[in-house]
């Protein structure tokens, strides 16, 4: 299987955790600016910083959104932030602006750029050309198709080309290409490309022509993706990344979709297609890169959450409410607690069930004062039983996934000197233990390997677990407390994990040399603002002449003048533009 890694968002610490913790490889997240998600909490630097650290401890990549077109004013800003992001370690960061990745390339060409979807790199050509800018993983385009992806991944293996290929797999899906929408601008002055959409699609509209109403709903509004059934298929079509999209969403949803998607990609029984109904959902669908039309992505009747359809009312008798099974794809026992949905002509209300009157496959007989018709759809919209389970995630919590090998060399005056080596992203990671406890001669009961070998692999709270522990001319009568088997071990462990947080951090000479080529570029940049010292001016775009008259006399860089909008032919354009 090509797919390596299940990326989860976080828009806040708590939420990495649950993300961390409920089984992503890798998580990206935003800082106070330059993130796509401005109205997400996002992330202060020592947060980040804390972040990465978390991360790297539980075998888990960071990756940081710069995504944002960015201003001119803001390049210093940028740069300096960008290198902070370097010194701290994170894993890669995602870009928009070409701008920028061009500065990176130049002045910290060691940090892990990855192309954001809005980018919108969508042909071999382009992914070529990311490449050659040192780019290393591509977000691709949603609008892409399973078998386009193929072929790029073919092309990139038949160039001998490595280039991860990152593909959303779950989430709110936009209507516009890949995020390129400049709709929540155009309405509201809100741009998506500063991380402000004001989302316009997922409201109401009502469609007329010449006057007359052909159409109302949620007209711009699509369904959710969901790759649930497909992970094999998108494996193995070259991707590398399952993207989890949310970055504004709650802890509960997190936690869901990334332990859905974990037990699913690692083949592990349960309900798991059902639980990723029970979190906030637009109903799903299989998206463009499974080959859905338009009219399968589009979701107008709804922009909210209703859940897992269940099936109808078909009897009310008082206060007894008798629901026809209709939905068997996905079985459903409901309990107590548990949040139900009635939808009726567009409309929902909700109830938290209190009495189960009976259930079995065909029908359930609930209990409710809640008034509701006959031929109402029902939905199971929350689940206290997958919101209890997920609590376990909530807590830091350090895995040992990281095998380590020691190894003990005893010396002929009974000395050991200890060898540890475990390996990280395949480099071999290994030192000499050098620690204050010593093996001494044995009065009595001499230690045994056995009672070594059990106080070593109480790794329990680190990141590491002990997979082979070996002696070396071990002599037969050595004595050690336990408290100095203790110290050893801990002292292994705490190197193990400093030279494991510093193996995702550059190097003195690398932040040194990555620094020097920033200053000279500050100071370049500051110098040229101080050698033109100009005011900025204004250009204008008109798109007919009584604009062009308006703005005469005014102090303008240029006028732009689009004929097209106002002319039909040449003849008309010079015959009106030459007395300007």
């Amino acid at each position: 299987m090509v797919l390596s890694e299940l990326l989860a968002p976080a828009g806040s610490y708590d939420i990495l955790v649950i993300a961390v913790n409920a089984g992503a490889n890798a998580v990206y997240l935003a800082g106070q600016n330059y993130g796509a998600r401005a109205f997400a909490k996002n992330f202060t630097i020592e947060e980040i910083e804390k972040a990465v650290n978390y991360a790297h401890l539980n075998d888990v990549k960071i990756h940081v959104t710069v995504n944002t077109l960015i201003n001119n004013f803001e390049i210093i800003d940028v740069i300096s932030y960008l290198f902070k992001l370097y010194q701290i370690g994170v894993d890669a960061v995602i870009v928009q602006d070409f701008g920028i990745i061009q500065l990176l390339k130049k002045l910290i060409p060691d940090l892990e750029v990855h192309a954001s979807t809005q980018m919108a790199l969508s042909n071999y050509s382009a992914i070529k050309w990311a490449y050659d800018n040192n780019i290393k993983r591509i977000v691709l385009p949603r609008e892409k198709s399973i078998e386009e992806i193929k072929q790029i991944h073919d092309q990139l293996e038949k160039d001998n080309l490595k280039m991860d290929l990152e593909a959303f797999g779950h989430g709110a899906l936009c209507y516009c290409v890949s995020g390129n929408c400049y709709m929540s601008s155009y309405n509201s002055g809100r741009s998506g490309n500063r991380g402000a959409c004001a989302q316009p699609c997922r409201r109401e509209y009502r469609l007329k022509y010449r006057g007359y109403n052909v159409g109302n709903g949620f007209l711009l509004s699509t369904h959710d993706l969901a790759t649930y059934n497909n992970i094999q298929a998108i494996s193995d079509a070259g991707v590398t990344s399952l993207k989890l999209e949310g970055r504004m969403k709650s802890g509960d949803y997190i936690g869901t979709i990334v332990n859905s998607y974990r037990n699913i990609i690692d083949g592990n029984p349960g309900d798991w297609q059902k639980d990723l109904h029970l979190v906030f959902n637009r109903r799903f669908t299989n998206g463009y890169i499974m080959n859905d039309k338009p009219g399968e992505v589009m979701g107008r009747g709804s922009s909210g959450h209703e859940g897992l359809y269940i099936g109808d009312i078909v009897n009310i008798e008082d206060t007894k409410v008798t629901i026809e099974i209709k939905n068997k794809e996905i079985p459903v026992i409901l309990e107590k607690g548990d949040g139900i949905a009635f939808k009726y002509n567009g409309k929902i209300k909700g109830i938290y069930l209190e009495n189960i009157i009976k259930q079995d496959d065909n029908e359930i007989i609930i209990d409710t004062t809640r008034r509701v018709k006959v031929g109402t759809e029902v939905f199971i919209s929350y689940s206290a039983k997958t919101h209890e389970s997920l609590k376990q995630f909530k807590n830091e919590t350090i895995k040992s996934k990281i095998p380590i090998n020691v190894t003990f060399n005893f010396q002929n005056d009974l000395t050991a000197s200890i060898k540890v080596e475990y390996y990280l992203d395949d480099e071999l990671i290994n030192f000499r233990h050098k620690g204050i406890a010593r093996f001494e001669k044995a009065n009595n009961r001499p230690i045994t390997k056995e009672s070594i070998i059990k106080q070593l692999e109480k790794t329990g709270g680190t990141p590491f677990y002990m997979e082979k522990i070996k002696f070396n001319d071990m002599p037969d009568n050595l004595f050690i407390p336990i408290s100095g088997l203790n110290k050893i071990r801990r002292e292994i462990l705490d190197k193990a994990q400093e030279l494991l947080l510093n193996h995702y951090t550059p190097t003195k000479k690398s932040v040194k040399a990555a620094r020097k080529r920033i200053e000279e570029f500050k100071n370049n940049y500051e110098t040229y603002e101080n050698k033109t010292n100009k005011k900025a001016k204004l250009s204008l775009f008109a798109n007919d002449l009584s604009q062009v008259r308006a703005a005469n006399g005014f102090d303008l860089k240029r006028i732009y003048l689009d004929v097209n909008c106002s002319y039909n032919n040449k003849k008309d354009y010079y015959d009106n533009i030459k007395d300007i």
